[in-house]
């Protein structure tokens, strides 16, 4: 379990809050009240925490917690309401470096985070959150810089990133539907085309089926009429009159070549 999954369940979840952002820091300046102090270096360790209760309207707040050497314990040692804060001093408006300043009414404290970018990325969250739950007064941010006040800033950065994959997914569906369209078309299209083929090939059959065949008539005739025949009797699903004239009107060996035929046009009129 992380260090920001473990504050949120000790000491944020029981109290009805949630956690927003959390920081790792040290001191950069000692206390000078020596009396308050809670142990040597290195004995434990401490967390700026920035929560909000989940009761409506929420309340904000800035807490330090600690982490004790030697306990699995996180302890809660001070708290502000955000409206206390009044400034929020970044040390470099230029470079990112962990440092930075918090100064309430009633005192400030200098820290140093654990590297810049979680300072970084707490300091935003901060301001982001000042500027949604504090209506007047909000605290100065300074040497802060601007990408983590507006403009090219990481949550910013972010949603582009979404409006972006969300864009690129609705122009994908888009060309899928004029594909799909595309298709619909083609298939309209050739449906039409085997309709007319098909009502010229039941006109080329009226046009034969009622030749005179005679035995003096040449091969090609003959194949020409028995064919037409065959077709409009089968485009009449008369399969038994089909059978009939087959076998009256063809001889044997013009067979083989109305079978060839017949399969073909089967396919067509059926």
């Amino acid at each position: 379990m992380s260090a920001k999954s473990a504050l949120n369940k000790a000491i944020f979840i029981p109290n009805d809050e949630r956690l927003l952002a959390a920081v790792q820091v040290k001191r950069r300046t000692k206390k000078k009240i020596p009396f308050l102090a809670t142990g040597g270096p290195g004995d434990y360790t401490t967390f700026i925490c920035l929560s909000a209760t989940n009761k409506k309207p929420a309340q904000v707040f800035l807490t330090k917690v600690k982490k004790f050497e030697g306990s699995s314990s996180f302890v809660r040692r001070s708290q502000w309401t955000i409206s206390q804060l009044q400034q929020v001093n970044g040390i470099d408006s230029v470079r990112d470096c962990p440092e930075f300043d918090l100064i309430f009414e009633n005192g400030s404290d200098q820290w140093t985070a654990g590297s810049a970018g979680e300072k970084c990325v707490f300091v935003q969250i901060l301001h982001h959150t000042c500027q949604r739950f504090i209506p007047e007064r909000k605290p100065e941010f300074i040497n802060c810089p601007s990408k983590l006040l507006g403009g090219n800033s990481i949550l910013t950065e972010a949603a582009d990133s979404v409006s972006s994959a969300v864009q690129k997914a609705s122009q994908a569906l888009n060309e899928r539907g004029e594909r799909l369209g595309r298709v619909e078309e083609k298939t309209g299209e050739m449906m039409n085309s085997a309709q007319h083929f098909a009502d010229t090939a039941h006109k080329v059959c009226l046009s034969f089926l009622f030749w005179p065949v005679s035995a003096d008539s040449t091969p090609v005739k003959k194949l020409l009429c028995c064919s037409a025949a065959f077709m409009w009797r089968l485009h009449e699903r008369d399969t038994a009159t089909v059978t009939v004239l087959f076998n009256s009107k063809v001889s044997s060996a013009l067979q083989g070549c109305i079978y060839l035929l017949i399969n073909t046009v089967k396919t067509v009129i059926l």
